[in-house]
């Protein structure tokens, strides 16, 4: 197997592992351009708020926010509530049709949420309920899960968006 390239050994050495270093030789290897965008990836994660709690009484103001936009056709409450940048992700196991790729984007994902509210049964309840120590919604229909959505708020907004569709992955949800 072939070593990789000088240019990714040095930018790996600049970038990723923070090693200073000087050296006119590697000047022409390495774009000015590509350490930079290593390190403000890790500078932004490192700053303070970035990663923060929130408290749980917001985020559960931003799920019912949500909620209430998306069934009611609200797009410009759920613009304010969805994080410019958000991304959202869909698991359906293979069993139920989900995105394939994450989607990113607060309008594409508006447009997405209003897309699917189609396949969801007329029946359907939506409930509030903690999943993995946050606020998210449980669809059931005819007293069986059909999907679970969880969030990832940061700050005032919601920057991430989990659905779960996947049958085998919501068996143990079983409850009245």
């Amino acid at each position: 197997m072939p070593l990789p390239s000088a240019r990714w050994r040095i930018s790996l050495l600049k970038g990723w592992m923070g090693i200073k270093f000087s050296c006119e030789a590697c000047s022409d290897i390495i774009p000015a351009h590509h350490g930079p965008r290593n390190l403000s990836r890790r500078e932004h994660l490192s700053q303070p708020g970035s990663r923060r709690p929130v408290d749980p009484a917001r985020a559960e103001t931003l799920v019912q926010q949500f909620l209430s936009a998306c069934r009611n056709g609200d797009v410009g409450s759920l613009m304010v509530v969805l994080a410019e940048d958000s991304t959202l992700w869909s698991d359906g196991g293979g069993r139920v049709r989900a995105a394939l790729r994450p989607i990113h984007g607060a309008e594409r994902i508006a447009r997405f949420l209003f897309g699917i509210q189609k396949n969801i049964p007329v029946d359907a309840e939506f409930r509030l309920e903690d999943f993995n120590g946050g606020m998210g919604i449980l669809i059931v229909s005819a007293g069986v899960p059909i999907s679970v959505v969880t969030f990832n708020v940061i700050a005032r907004q919601i920057a991430g968006i989990y659905i779960v569709g996947n049958p085998q992955k919501l068996r143990h949800l079983n409850h009245p």
